[in-house]
């Protein structure tokens, strides 16, 4: 009886491992980028600089939308396009934050997502003008409650 349920916990454990590996490789691993590069035009006026983003963003007192993506991330260019599709988001990312977009291919892209605790993406830190954070969005977010969020933010 005793070996029985010792072989049940041992397969489970097994199973459950496979899992967790399983979901680690979904997530870590590069998906084929479908849209366009981060050159193409967009809708969404974006700074690819955190410094200067984060400087025009204090001097203009707006908050920041900061976005962490990959160009071989799926939900990175399905967050992207969505976001471009809507119009209101268009209007008030543009009209009321400084879009900061950073790609984490590059070194640099890579050693920012640590400093800012990226652990996939996309990620999105909506940030006060003076840099502090206010909240971070993890993963994919429907446009609808993105811009329910970014209604109702309070700076």
């Amino acid at each position: 009886m005793k070996l029985n349920m010792r072989k049940t916990a041992i397969a489970f454990i097994v199973i459950l491992i496979g899992i967790i590996v399983a979901l680690a490789f979904t997530v870590f691993t590069p998906q084929a980028y479908h849209g366009p590069s981060k050159q193409a035009e967009t809708p969404i006026l974006w700074t690819e600089n955190l410094k200067e983003g984060l400087a025009k963003a204090e001097a203009q007192g707006k908050p920041v939308f900061l976005l962490f993506y990959s160009e071989g991330c799926h939900w990175c260019y399905v967050l992207e396009e969505d976001i471009y599709k809507n119009g209101e988001l268009v209007e008030i990312l543009n009209e009321n934050f400084v879009c900061i977009r950073v790609c984490v291919d590059t070194a640099e892209g890579k050693n920012l997502a640590r400093n800012f605790g990226v652990i996939g993406l996309p990620t999105i830190f909506l940030l006060k003008p003076d840099g502090s954070p206010i909240e971070k969005i993890e993963g994919y977010i429907p446009p609808e409650e993105l811009l329910l969020k970014l209604r109702n933010l309070k700076v």
